[in-house]
């Protein structure tokens, strides 16, 4: 299985990737700030395949940064799912719920 992806989940070489990844606009799928929860809620484009077991690769990651849920994080195998996660998660902090519970 490759170890590099695109966006749209297509395999790349390493150097293409390292090109991608010094991208900030190309890396960053979406950014909330939530002044109730003290924190910030960050999905991003990692390109390299999280998924340590069966399915498919994991490219795309939210993490919630401060607060009470700070060090949150789910992965997505698409940018489609990843934009969809983020907002789950930006709802859930801003209802003082673990993110992880509505994955």
């Amino acid at each position: 299985m490759p170890t590099y992806y695109d966006k749209t989940g297509q395999p790349i070489d390493v150097d293409r990737w390292c090109e991608l990844f010094e991208d900030s606009a190309y890396k960053r799928v979406a950014y909330t700030e939530i002044d109730a929860a003290d924190c910030y809620v960050s999905t991003v484009w990692l390109g390299l395949n999280h998924n340590w077991f069966a399915g498919p690769p994991e490219i795309f990651e939210t993490m919630v940064f401060g607060g009470a849920y700070g060090g949150a994080c789910i992965r997505y195998a698409t940018e489609t799912d990843a934009q969809s996660g983020h907002a789950r998660t930006v709802a859930a902090v801003t209802a003082g719920r673990s993110p992880e519970e509505t994955e």
